[in-house]
C-alpha cells in the first residue's frame, strides 16, 4: 500500500484545478447552469466588441449583484462587467479605467466613480448654446464653459428642472446663473 502525504495530495488537486476547463470552474462558483459555459451576451457582448482584449474573457456567467441592487455582474479575466438597472447602462471596469455604452454613445473615464460622467444629449447642449448666445454671439466661450460645468455638476434630470423653472418664472435659476458668473470670472 502506498501512503501519500497530505501535501502531495493537495498539490495534485491544485494542479488539476489549474488545468480544469473554464466550464467546470464556472459551474463550481455557481454562476453558470450545469453544462453552460461563461460567455458575453447582450450589452456585455457589445462592450466586448468595442473593448476587445481590454475586457478580457468571461470567467463567470452573469449573476445578480450580491448587494441586491438589481444590477447584473460578470467577472472577466481583466475586470468586472456590470449592468446598472437604474440607468440601463452596461459598463466595464478594470478597477480604475471604466467604459460604458450610454444612451449618448460610448464613454470612458478613470477614477473611483462607477457611473459614467454626466453627458447631456447633443440636442440639449445645442439648445442651451442657442439660447445662451442669442443675445450676443460673443458669449459663446462663456456659454460653453457654463454648459460644461452644468454637465459636471448636475445630472440631466436636474438640468431639465432648471429649464422648467426658467420657463415658469422667466428667471435664470441661481444654480445656472452662478455657473455663468464663475465662467465670466474665469475669463471664458
Amino acid at each position: 500500500m502506498i501512503v501519500l502525504g497530505r501535501s502531495f495530495v493537495a498539490l495534485v488537486l491544485l494542479g488539476a484545478l489549474a488545468v480544469a476547463p473554464t466550464e467546470v470552474l464556472a459551474q463550481a462558483d455557481g454562476t453558470c447552469a450545469p453544462g453552460q459555459a461563461p460567455r458575453f451576451v447582450f450589452g456585455f457582448a457589445d462592450l466586448k466588441a468595442q473593448l476587445a482584449a481590454a475586457m478580457g474573457e468571461p470567467m463567470t456567467c452573469e449573476f445578480a449583484d450580491p448587494n441586491g441592487t438589481g444590477d447584473v455582474h460578470q467577472r472577466t479575466t481583466t475586470g468586472l462587467a456590470f449592468w446598472r438597472k437604474s440607468t440601463n447602462t452596461p459598463t466595464f471596469t478594470n478597477g480604475f479605467d471604466h467604459w460604458a455604452h450610454t444612451p449618448n454613445g460610448w464613454v470612458a473615464w478613470t477614477g473611483n466613480a462607477i457611473d459614467p460622467p454626466n453627458a447631456y444629449p447633443p440636442l440639449v447642449i445645442e439648445g442651451f448654446m442657442q439660447g445662451c448666445t442669442a443675445p450676443d454671439a460673443s458669449l459663446s466661450g462663456t456659454c460653453q464653459c457654463a454648459i460644461n460645468k452644468l454637465q459636471e455638476r448636475y445630472a440631466i434630470g436636474e438640468f431639465v428642472q432648471f429649464a422648467q423653472r426658467y420657463l415658469q418664472d422667466g428667471v435664470l435659476p441661481s444654480e445656472v446663473s452662478n455657473l455663468v458668473v464663475e465662467c465670466v470670472l474665469e475669463g471664458a
